[in-house]
């Protein structure tokens, strides 16, 4: 199985590609392929000209973009609604953009990069991981900000 992951930042996208049916999963595994693409700031560059960067960069890979199984994302920010990792869908695309406030710099691009290789690969399916999964089970103490407690009714805690 061909698995592409993609950590599309603010900054730059990280790819690496797996392929598990060679790997002993009983400890990790360097991939088959990895390349990062810096995005330098350039604000005027559109959805199209970085969904052209991310082809070119794929392009480089020592398989066909056909072969790829599935595509895992990293997603910085799921809230409490996100607990596993999830098969995206629409309904999660409107999630990680609903979210977008609470993590301005990544969630947005995290976003673009799934709208992107859905583009790309249409009849892939897509994964998203999200990093406060991780925090998730931090006990009430350790996850409520010190503030008004009304926060906490607004969702506002610590990941």
């Amino acid at each position: 199985m061909k698995i592409l992951i993609l950590n599309s930042g603010s900054s730059s996208y990280k790819f690496a590609l797996y392929d598990i049916q060679e790997a002993d999963l009983s400890k990790p595994q360097p991939p088959i392929w990895s390349i990062t693409y810096e995005l330098g700031y350039n604000p005027k560059q559109s959805t199209t000209d970085l969904s052209t960067a991310v082809k070119q960069q794929l392009a480089t890979m020592p398989i066909y973009l056909s072969d790829i199984d599935v595509v895992g994302h990293r997603i910085v920010h799921g809230g409490s609604e996100f607990q596993n990792p999830t098969l995206i869908t629409q309904t999660v695309k409107q999630v990680i953009k609903r979210l977008f406030p609470l993590a301005p710099l990544h969630n947005p691009s995290n976003h673009e990069g799934i709208e992107i290789i859905e583009d790309l690969l249409p009849n892939i399916p897509q994964l998203a991981v999200f990093d406060t999964a991780f925090y998730i089970t931090l006990s009430e103490a350790a996850s409520t900000y010190p503030g008004p407690y009304s926060w906490k009714n607004f969702g506002i805690k610590r990941y």
